[in-house]
């Protein structure tokens, strides 16, 4: 039985399907990388919405139980206060967070970043606990390359 020297892969051939995988490999590692990058973009976007949208809530919920509501323009500071006397504050820190500060207790981050804008308008007006009008609230978040406006409208506590 005679050997078959000639047999097997030649070095250009070996070349030609290592550059081949090696491209192919770049291909998949890119689509990767890239579709990484976009979930992780998205789901900063989503944790983001998500934090803007509790923040009002706790906000309405604040305002509607209020016996006091009081919005300072220059500190972009809105002040909640019920009948117990017991108040919070929701306020911009910072650049781009919006906490609320409770008396007596330190700051807790409703929003931790991305907060481009926090304005209060309100015609309510409360006197002795009852209130006739309404609280506007609005937040706007700057999410990635977009902008979410979130607001809402309130009647503090009748």
């Amino acid at each position: 039985m005679a050997v078959n020297k000639n047999s097997g892969f030649t070095i250009i051939e070996l070349t030609i399907g290592m550059f081949a995988a090696a491209i192919l490999a770049l291909t998949t590692g890119c689509m990767l990388f890239y579709f990484y990058r976009g979930w992780m973009r998205m789901q900063t976007e989503a944790d983001m919405h998500r934090d803007g949208a509790l923040a009002m809530e706790t906000m309405e919920l604040a305002v509607r139980g209020a016996s006091n509501v009081t919005w300072n323009a220059g500190s972009g500071t809105l002040s909640v206060t019920n009948d117990a006397g017991v108040g919070v504050q929701f306020l911009r820190y910072g650049t781009a967070s919006l906490v609320s500060r409770a008396s007596g207790r330190s700051d807790f981050p409703l929003v931790r970043s991305g907060v481009t804008g926090f304005t209060c308008t309100t015609n309510a007006t409360i006197n002795s606990g009852v209130s006739k009008g309404m609280v506007n609230i609005t937040l706007n978040l700057t999410i990635g390359s977009g902008a979410r406006v979130l607001s809402s409208s309130v009647c503090p506590r009748e």
